[in-house]
């Protein structure tokens, strides 16, 4: 799952935003979460809350980093960002309770200085104050992608079954990887370490057509 999809474009918001200090409220206008822990994980907690959906709030320093990638930059022209000079101005435009997205922050603010806690465990070395002006977008929490997927060898070919199953034999010719094959990832949304796909997709790639070569030299 992915915490970060803007609403209702459907493009992904990169989780840099969060990462670098970006926080989420939910339509009462409260943190109900450590956004940090996993992009996966923190998507249940963006559907549980009203609507399914979070106001993702950050500032201009965030932005500019985020506007490097594609996905974002897509969202900035589609219109779907939001900008205030206050954290109150940011609420209003997505016709939120002010004080209490106001009061959400400072909170946030407060754990990120040292001055207390996270109510929500949130690491402060994953903590930095918001500086104006501030920028908003409302996301969903979305299936990205599925786990799982075709069983195969150590070098990519595809398996008829699960290996040691009996029906462990090859399909002829036929390799997989990345998302597309059996991965590494545990169950659940907590399971998933982000790069596991491009991971496999660059190891079985490079060993599949190390394979797939060696076949052609050798006339198999």
């Amino acid at each position: 799952a992915h915490a970060s999809v803007a609403d209702p474009l459907g493009v992904l918001i990169t989780y840099a935003v969060v990462m670098e200090g970006g926080v989420h409220v939910n339509l009462r206008g409260e943190r109900f979460a450590d956004e940090t822990r996993g992009y996966s994980e923190h998507a249940l907690d963006v559907l549980k809350q009203p609507d399914g959906v979070a106001i993702e709030i950050y500032d201009a320093r965030i932005h500019e980093l985020a506007m490097t990638f594609d996905d974002y930059r897509e969202a900035n022209a589609a219109g779907v960002l939001k900008q205030g000079a206050t954290i109150a101005e940011l609420a209003r435009a997505f016709a939120l309770p002010e004080a209490a997205v106001v009061a959400s922050v400072d909170a946030y603010h407060a754990a990120a200085e040292g001055s207390r806690d996270d109510a929500f465990a949130r690491p402060r070395h994953r903590s930095k104050r918001l500086t104006a002006p501030f920028y908003g977008v409302r996301v969903k929490g979305a299936l990205f992608h599925t786990q799982g997927g075709l069983e195969v060898d150590p070098v990519g070919r595809v398996l008829r079954g699960a290996p040691g199953s009996g029906g462990d034999d090859v399909v002829p010719n036929l390799y997989a990887g990345g998302g597309v094959a059996a991965g590494i990832s545990g169950h659940g949304p907590g399971g998933y370490l982000s790069g596991n796909g491009l991971l496999t997709a660059l190891a079985y790639g490079m060993l599949a057509g190390r394979d797939a070569a060696a076949r052609i030299r050798a006339g198999v």
